[in-house]
Order: C-alpha cells, then sequence, then structure tokens
C-alpha cells in the first residue's frame, strides 16, 4: 500500500496545482500593441472613461489618416484617446483561438448602411491586467456579449443591429476580415447593446446655432505591394478612375508589407 501510495502522489499533486492555475495562464494573449489595446499603457489615463462617450459613425472612422509609423506603447491622439460609440450591425463574429496567431479576443466586423465595414474587438479579460482601467468594462462587455451569442474558431454570421463603445485603436493589417482601409478599429469594447431601442447616437452632434454642414460621401479601398514603385504603380492605376491615395503604412511581418489607403468619391 505504500508503494501505491508513493507511486501515486505526485499525479495527485500534479492534478492539484493544474485544478489551481489561474484561467490566464491557459488564455493565449496578444502582443502587438497588447498594452495599447488593453490599457496597461502610460497614455491609458489619457481616456476619458468619466464622460459620456463621443458619438462617430464607420464612416467618420474610417476617414482618418493612419499614424506612420504606427507607435507600438503608446496612443495616437485623439482617436486613441477618446471613448466612441456607434450604431452598427454585427455581421460576423469569432474568438481568435489560433494556437498561434490567437489572442483569443473577440473578433466583431461591423458594418453601415454603406457598405463600409470595420473591426470592434472584445479582449478575453484573462488577458487584461487588473491594473487596466478598462478591465471593468472589457469583462462586463465579454459577459453581455455571451449572454447573446456564443463565438467559436471558426466566423458565424448574425446580421444583429448593435450599439458599440469603444476605444479607437489604429492596427497593423494582417487581413483580418473586415478591416477598414486605414485600419482602425475599436478595441477594446467598453460595452455593446444588441438591437438598441432609443434613437441612435452615432449622428454628429450639430454646431450651437447651427445645421451641421453637409459634405461629400466618400469610398475607401486598400492595396497592398511589396514593394513601393509596384504599390504607386496600382495607385497611379486607380487614378483614372478617380482614387486618390490618402495614405501608406508599413507592416514588416507581411510580405506584401506596403499598404496603401484611397479614397474617391463615391460613385452614384
Amino acid at each position: 500500500m505504500r508503494l501505491f501510495h508513493k507511486r501515486f502522489l505526485p499525479i495527485a499533486m500534479a492534478v492539484a496545482v493544474v485544478t489551481t492555475v489561474p484561467p490566464s495562464l491557459f488564455a493565449r494573449c496578444g502582443v502587438e500593441r497588447w498594452s495599447v489595446k488593453t490599457g496597461t499603457d502610460s497614455d491609458a489615463t489619457q481616456v476619458r472613461l468619466t464622460v459620456a462617450p463621443t458619438p462617430t459613425t464607420i464612416s467618420d472612422l474610417i476617414s482618418l489618416t493612419p499614424p506612420h509609423p504606427i507607435p507600438k506603447a503608446h496612443r495616437v491622439s485623439p482617436t486613441e484617446t477618446t471613448v466612441w460609440t456607434l450604431d452598427a450591425i454585427l455581421t460576423d463574429y469569432k474568438i481568435e483561438d489560433s494556437p498561434t496567431t490567437g489572442d483569443s479576443d473577440y473578433h466583431l466586423v461591423l458594418r453601415d448602411e454603406d457598405g463600409n465595414t470595420m473591426v470592434a474587438e472584445i479582449p478575453s479579460p484573462d488577458c487584461v491586467d487588473p491594473s487596466s482601467p478598462f478591465a471593468s468594462k472589457i469583462r462586463s462587455a465579454r459577459q453581455k456579449f455571451d449572454s447573446k451569442l456564443t463565438a467559436a474558431g471558426d466566423f458565424q454570421t448574425a446580421n444583429l443591429p448593435v450599439r458599440v463603445v469603444g476605444v479607437g485603436l489604429f492596427d497593423f493589417f494582417h487581413h483580418q476580415r473586415g478591416a477598414a482601409p486605414n485600419v482602425v478599429e475599436l478595441h477594446p469594447v467598453l460595452d455593446i447593446t444588441f438591437q438598441p431601442t432609443t434613437t441612435s447616437p452615432s449622428e454628429p452632434v450639430p454646431p450651437a446655432g447651427g445645421n451641421m454642414p453637409s459634405g461629400p460621401r466618400w469610398e475607401y479601398r486598400l492595396i497592398t505591394s511589396s514593394t513601393t514603385e509596384a504599390l504607386l504603380s496600382q495607385a497611379n492605376s486607380l487614378g483614372s478612375q478617380g482614387w486618390e491615395m490618402v495614405g501608406v503604412a508599413v507592416d514588416p511581418s507581411r510580405p506584401d508589407r506596403f499598404v496603401g489607403y484611397l479614397k474617391r468619391l463615391k460613385q452614384p
């Protein structure tokens, strides 16, 4: 009997250790701009969480010029120091659970009535340090999402109207589904409401004493290439169709690392 106990005691101890390991050790968390994405960067205190979120639209956000280069651990003001709120259609969603590239985020594809898309991300609470000022709101947003939908490793279709509140972020382009031309995201999502019934907050607020001026409606396009010369050649050929280059970014993690952002007046 003593031999039996000696043989299985290490196994029992191992089981006890595994059952007491924090869940965060099993969640695969992100690396790229992760402190900014989860609020542990030194600029996180600049994000004003105590004031009402700023209404915006997908069209407005995707028209912003992305920074070059994108800072790894600092925020680009005002986009990344503002809490935004917008109404959109949640078209697709999944959990980023790839054993090699996943970061345990919920990846949400948002679309507006004009067909413009952008991404919103809800990090796993197990990947957010408790010191983050966003921690409790991220956990709440994740719970609200889970109460309505169940994310899996493959994209699922929702096509549900949502109101999303989140902090702006410029991400790197890596062929993510729904990516905006400038790869702007709401990341992290701090709140999500399914099928909101109140008046949309996403309409710009007119200035005091006057009406909001009407402006042109734009459409956007993203092109990539392995060299700057080939990127410019693409842009020049598209110029005959009314497209103009508004920004260039470099993503060294991909072979076609030069990314161009184009816009033109929306075609009738």
